[in-house]
C-alpha cells in the first residue's frame, strides 16, 4: 500500500514538472511572436496610425456626449410621469380616506344611537321587572 502511495506521489510530481515546462515554452514562444510583430509592425496592413486613433477618439467622445445628453433627457421624462403618477396615486388614496372616514362618521352615529336606545330600553326592562317583583310581593 505505501508503495502505491510513493508511486502516485512520484507520477503527480513528473506531471507537475512536465506542466511547467510545457507552460514556459508556450510563454516563450508568445514572447518571441510578439518580437516578432513589433519589428514588423510598420509592414501590418491592420496597423492604425496615431492621428486616426486620435480622429476615432474624439468621435466616440463626441458620441458618448450625445448619448448621455440623450440618457439624462430620458430620465427627466421618466421622472417627471412617475411624480405625475405619485400625485395622483396620494390623490386618489386621500379621496379614498375621505370617503371611508365619512362612512365610518356614520356608523359611529348609528352605533351611538343603538347604545343610547339599549340604555334606555334596558331602564324601562328594570323599572317593569322592579313593578313585576312588587306586585308578586303584595300577592305572596
Amino acid at each position: 500500500m505505501q508503495y502505491a502511495i510513493l508511486i502516485l506521489v512520484a507520477v503527480s510530481a513528473v506531471m507537475a514538472i512536465a506542466s511547467y515546462f510545457a507552460t514556459r515554452r508556450e510563454v516563450d514562444d508568445v514572447k518571441v511572436r510578439l518580437v516578432k510583430l513589433e519589428d514588423h509592425a510598420s509592414e501590418m496592413s491592420g496597423y492604425v496610425r496615431r492621428e486616426e486613433c486620435s480622429g476615432l477618439h474624439a468621435a466616440n467622445t463626441h458620441e458618448h456626449e450625445n448619448l448621455c445628453r440623450k440618457l439624462s433627457s430620458v430620465e427627466r421624462a421618466a421622472a417627471t410621469a412617475l411624480s405625475a403618477e405619485i400625485k395622483n396615486l396620494r390623490d386618489e388614496w386621500r379621496a379614498d380616506v375621505k370617503a371611508m372616514q365619512a362612512t365610518l362618521g356614520a356608523f359611529q352615529e348609528a352605533i351611538g344611537k343603538l347604545k343610547a336606545s339599549s340604555a334606555l330600553q334596558t331602564a324601562q326592562l328594570d323599572r317593569v321587572d322592579k313593578k313585576l317583583d312588587s306586585i308578586q310581593m303584595q300577592r305572596g
